[in-house]
């Protein structure tokens, strides 16, 4: 296959909601092994340090359901590693049941080799999801790599051609070869490498579980770390590595250590590239009650490089927000010979009492001739002073009162907690002569919950005016309402205002991740006009963006409740709720969207049909100053097309008119500013939009 290597960068939630589908807390990663460690050795060392008595055996449909609800879905999206072929499916969810195509576990080390036996069938380091029908097409059959002109067979997305050779988009195929005597295959090239590190772990910590051991999977294990190679580590694997080991309990070391493939199995390293990592992996800083502290970590280049290196630091995780610190390092420039550099952040104080948060370090985009070593990430620990729990009652970010039983009740119903966030929306429970009666939603860096108060609530001190932005220390028992977590406040207190406002979360979905939390739904229209009759405590109204119906919940408290209803295609943004069918466990289903005020309807102007997004697609996302945008549809080849790039406001920031779809198109990103985006691609009829973040 033509090595056109295309770098796709996945928009990743952070890990930040540890106990998400019923996961448990990352556990620590074990240490590196020491430098004169290799071979034979090091493997024994690494399954010794790295899996024995740390990994929990699941069994093969838990396994298989944390795959595909957890440790391979992001944004509520699955994705078929052979294919490319995406599909929309809630976190915490199981295999999903598919019209268009069932999806089905790969198992990287064909089960039939091990006889369907634990521990290896339910080791979801080698698990990934795939398309039935690849999945069959792989079958058993070795990993290789296949002269283009011997396929006979070419899959991508949910289509296949035999024999022809695909002329464009070419690296985004996976690769049958069928001769009568033997059969191989050969996956997309953005899942070679992740393959390789999958066969060397499993292989590493279960060394005698086929009996011809790696040589059964692939001819030549050289082919193998020349993928490992080619198909480096990415943020999306990384991501992956530790969701499994919140799984199942440990971690693979070729991922968090991937020069440890060549020393492990006896390959030559590649020596060109210095290597460059963070001194340790993690470090804390207390916080203070004001001013700033300042927060240093060491980056070091091994060995010294003759010319001239750079590599950039970026903030991919943690729970702390931008009001917590600044980054005050965004690149590093090592002049040729010297090996050290300083990262500096610094932290902001208050005297505010709030859970210990992280800030998650990585180095990206290392210069030719660098590469990321034995540490690229670290993490920093911001070590709260201001008290822990006090009068017995513990601060706890929000995620942890959000975590529920199988039931839909949350696992601290009836605690009291003491929760920090920022208010979103208005009053929805408002009454005009008592200002203790308030429903309205709190919401910090792991996830939001609704603060419920009645006139019967006179346990707390004062009344509250509810303004969106204010920070609120709340002290409160947890509740629940047709499924919707609340609090009851017993007091609460104003320790900020005017704090930003996240951008809302694009999503197709309504489910237990929307929830309190601030989204938008594009393209809808309302199904029947009818249902908006301005009438009683409120109103439900249904819309539709042709593929999906969402319950849109009008309150009586917004201004939107005195209005006509909106008219043709408009975009929403409002908070998640839920209203269950049941009222009482086990709550299911009834999650709505509730717009705040009147301006959460965008309007879309020259509506066209809305049709499936899956077949545009942009690369890299997040991007910094271009992007890749096609089309896979043979139906849109050489259409004329408009396309159009929307801010969150639904303001076209960037449009290019009389564009011919025969290849791919680049857009030019650099000079918007950061933040989330709406591509469009509109023909005289249609429209597809997908969602595209910018970085700098």
């Amino acid at each position: 296959m033509k090595k056109i290597f295309l770098v796709s960068l996945l928009s990743l939630a952070t890990l930040t909601g540890w106990a998400q589908c019923g996961t448990s807390a990352a556990p620590t990663m074990p240490a590196a092994p020491a430098a004169n460690l290799s071979g034979q050795a090091l493997k024994d060392w690494l399954k010794q340090n790295w899996y024995d008595g740390k990994r929990t055996s699941l069994g093969y449909n838990t396994a298989r359901d944390k795959m595909f609800g957890y440790a391979d879905n992001n944004s509520n999206k699955i994705r078929c590693v052979y294919g490319g072929y995406e599909y929309n499916l809630s976190q915490c969810s199981g295999r999903p049941s598919v019209t268009t195509s069932s999806f089905n576990t790969e198992h990287t080390i064909p089960q039939s080799f091990f006889g369907q036996a634990t521990p290896y069938v339910d080791d979801i380091h080698h698990l990934f999801p795939t398309v039935d029908d690849w999945n069959n097409v792989r079958s058993n059959y070795k990993f290789a790599e296949i002269t283009d002109a011997q396929a006979t067979k070419w899959m991508r997305g949910l289509s296949e051609q035999s024999a022809t050779i695909p002329t464009a988009n070419i690296d985004e195929y996976s690769e049958f070869r069928s001769n009568g005597t033997s059969s191989v295959f050969e996956p997309r090239e953005d899942h070679k490498g992740n393959i390789a590190r999958a066969i060397f772990y499993f292989f590493t910590v279960h060394p005698t579980a086929v009996s011809n051991g790696i040589t059964s999977v692939v001819d030549n294990p050289a082919t193998l770390y020349q993928w490992h190679l080619q198909d480096p580590v990415d943020a999306t694997e990384l991501q992956r590595n530790t969701r499994v080991a919140q799984a199942q309990g440990n971690y693979n070391p070729y991922i968090a250590y991937p020069e440890l493939v060549a020393r492990a199995w006896g390959f030559t390293p590649v020596a060109s590239d210095t290597l460059v990592s963070f001194v340790q992996a993690a470090g804390s800083v207390v916080e203070g009650n004001a001013g700033t502290t300042s927060y240093t970590i060491s980056v070091n280049l091994s060995p010294a490089a003759a010319t001239p290196k750079t590599v950039a630091v970026q903030v991919t995780g943690g729970t702390a927000d931008a009001s917590d610190f600044t980054l005050a390092t965004t690149s590093l420039t090592f002049a040729a010979g010297v090996t050290s550099q300083v990262v500096t952040v610094n932290v902001t104080g208050d005297a505010t009492n709030e859970p210990d948060e992280t800030i998650v370090l990585s180095l990206v985009n290392p210069s030719t001739g660098l590469s990321l070593g034995l540490t690229p990430t670290h993490t920093i620990t911001i070590t709260n002073d201001d008290g822990g729990s006090i009068g017995g009652i513990p601060t706890v970010p929000i995620d942890s009162v959000r975590n529920n039983r199988a039931d839909g009740t949350p696992y601290m119903l009836g605690k009291s907690v003491r929760l920090y966030g920022t208010v979103y929306g208005v009053n929805i429970n408002k009454n005009a002569t008592n200002g203790k009666v308030f429903q309205f939603t709190l919401i910090d860096p792991t996830n939001g919950v609704a603060i419920y108060s009645t006139a019967a609530n006179a346990a707390l001190p004062s009344p509250y005016t509810v303004t969106q932005g204010d920070s609120l220390r709340v002290v409160g028992k947890v509740t629940i309402y047709r499924g919707l977590t609340e609090i009851v406040p017993d007091s609460m207190a104003i320790v900020a205002t005017n704090r930003p406002i996240k951008t809302p979360l694009i999503v197709d979905i309504l489910d237990e991740t929307t929830e309190s939390n601030l989204v938008r739904v594009e393209n809808v229209h309302i199904v029947t006009p009818s249902q908006w009759t301005g009438t009683g405590s409120g109103f439900n109204v249904d819309v539709t963006n042709g593929t999906t119906t969402f319950q849109m919940r009008i309150d009586n408290d917004v201004d939107l409740y005195a209005q006509p209803a909106p008219t043709g295609t408009f975009h929403l943004i409002g908070i998640g709720g839920q209203f269950a069918t049941t009222s009482a466990a086990p709550f299911a289903g009834g999650y709505q969207i509730l717009p705040r005020w009147a301006t959460d309807i965008i309007p879309v102007t020259g509506t066209k049909q809305n049709i499936k997004n899956a077949a545009l697609k942009l690369y890299p996302n997040p991007a910094q100053k271009t992007a890749t945008l096609f089309v896979d549809d043979v139906a849109w080849t050489n259409k004329t097309v408009e396309i159009s790039i929307s801010n969150t406001l639904g303001q076209v920031v960037k449009s290019q008119s009389g564009v011919v779809l025969t290849d791919k198109v680049t857009l030019s990103v650099a000079e918007l500013p950061q933040g989330v985006y709406t591509v469009s691609v509109a023909s005289a009829t249609q429209v597809m939009q997908k969602q595209l973040v910018v970085t700098k």
